[in-house]
């Protein structure tokens, strides 16, 4: 992922879990002693980063690594995630590379009650709010819907100086069509889905405001285009999210045959109890909310292209484990999604594996170089079948990962899923 290009021929040598030299076959000298995995006829990728999931339950690990998420970035994190990033870090625990947010900070009334909310409704509070985060250890700081302009700027400005980035969605108090200006004012890294400029900027309807009237058409072209121009001016990156939006769809289709899809005997059963409870099929307003959603999916894959044409750093995120979104199978669904929406492949896969491996480097103190197959870097591998750069579903046709450079074949991933499902 340095070039779009196969390099053919290769020998890979790794040494405590870092990638120290790679060169054509005759040319790296293999230590006497070495474990040899034979790649002849196969394709090597780096292993895959999940910049937006929830983890749930410690048994989501393994199945993302067996589907080549060899990193995670959790969206919306406690101190039982900062211990589960700790277990894997240390070799406890068999899982992706784990960087975790802290609690949403959002404003009144909040979108989510909990824990894992901190509630803010001054600036002075927004400051303490990212200290109290960075005292603890999080990664990023994560803003939510109604956290105010104030307060916003405020969690910003603590953020930077603490070597935090501001990450999440756009807060839209008092009022959407400024917001996302706004965020980016303020100096927000990361908005967390494509969504968001559809609900501030584009003038897609709320789920409060369907009620009693239909959704106005999309947006026109023209306007999704001056919002990718916003976003590339600012430097923001973006995670379009389409997986959360065409899952949404699947559901309304046919929920039977998402929840039955073979991931699902490898999910959690509070998970799976979730997703039974909070999907969209459970709405009132299905019909509105339906073709909303339609609207919704046109426009954001529509953005993502315009975003892409713009030079907007796109990253790989999921949303995965909210409802539909199996952890670790998501990630590949969100690759063909970025193909449909326009992307080719290779830049497709470049989401995923070096740009969210840059913004890492860039944002996120003491990261470690992941994301290309290059010497320093660190070796989260994917072994494959067939080229991704020709076919981006050949991501699905694995024959084994590594992680931090110990070697997993597909079958042995497959063995500790099911000894630990049983």
């Amino acid at each position: 992922m340095i070039g779009q290009r196969v390099l053919p021929d290769r020998t890979v040598l790794v040494q405590d879990g870092r990638i120290v030299e790679v060169g054509t076959a005759d040319s790296v000298m293999v230590p006497s002693g070495a474990e040899i995995i034979r790649g002849e006829g196969l394709y090597l990728v780096p292993g895959l980063i999940d910049f937006h999931v929830h983890v749930r339950s410690e048994s989501e690990l393994l199945s993302y690594l067996a589907h080549g998420v060899t990193t995670v970035v959790n969206m919306r994190g406690s101190p039982e995630h900062l211990e589960l990033a700790r277990a894997v870090a240390d070799g406890t625990t068999l899982g992706p590379w784990i960087y975790t947010a802290g609690p949403l900070i959002d404003g009144v009334p909040p979108i989510w009650s909990g824990s894992a909310t901190r509630i803010v409704t001054s600036p002075a509070e927004a400051r303490a709010a990212v200290a109290e985060q960075a005292r603890a250890g999080y990664d990023l700081v994560k803003v939510y819907n109604n956290l105010d302009p104030g307060s916003l700027a405020a969690a910003v400005e603590e953020a930077r100086r603490r070597d935090l980035a501001v990450v999440g969605h756009v807060p839209r108090n008092p009022d959407r069509a400024a917001a996302l200006q706004r965020a980016l004012d303020a100096g927000v890294a990361m908005i967390a889905h494509g969504e968001e400029f559809f609900f501030t900027f584009l003038g897609g309807a709320s789920d409060a405001a369907l009620s009693g009237r239909p959704h106005p058409s999309g947006p026109e072209p023209e306007r999704i285009r001056a919002a990718a121009r916003l976003a590339s001016e600012a430097g923001v990156a973006v995670t379009p999210n389409l997986s959360f939006i065409a899952m949404t769809a699947r559901m309304l289709e046919d929920l039977g045959a998402v929840l039955t899809h073979p991931e699902a005997a490898y999910l959690d059963p509070e998970v799976r109890e979730m997703w039974e409870r909070q999907n969209p099929t459970r709405r009132d307003d299905l019909e509105r909310f339906t073709r909303r959603e339609t609207i919704k999916y046109a426009a954001v894959r529509a953005l993502t292209k315009a975003l892409h044409e713009e030079d907007v750093l796109l990253l790989l995120g999921t949303d995965a484990s909210a409802p539909g979104l199996y952890p670790g199978e998501s990630a590949l669904l969100e690759l063909e999604e970025l193909v449909a929406a326009g992307l080719t492949p290779y830049e497709a896969l470049a989401t995923g594996t070096r740009n969210a491996g840059r913004f890492l480097t860039e944002h996120v103190s003491d990261a470690r170089p992941v994301g290309t197959i290059e010497p320093g870097s660190v070796a989260n591998l994917v072994l494959l079948e067939e080229n991704p750069l020709e076919d981006i579903t050949a991501m699905r046709e694995r024959v084994g990962v590594a992680v931090r450079g110990r070697w997993f074949p597909l079958e042995r991933l497959e063995e500790l899923r099911n000894r630990e499902r049983n």
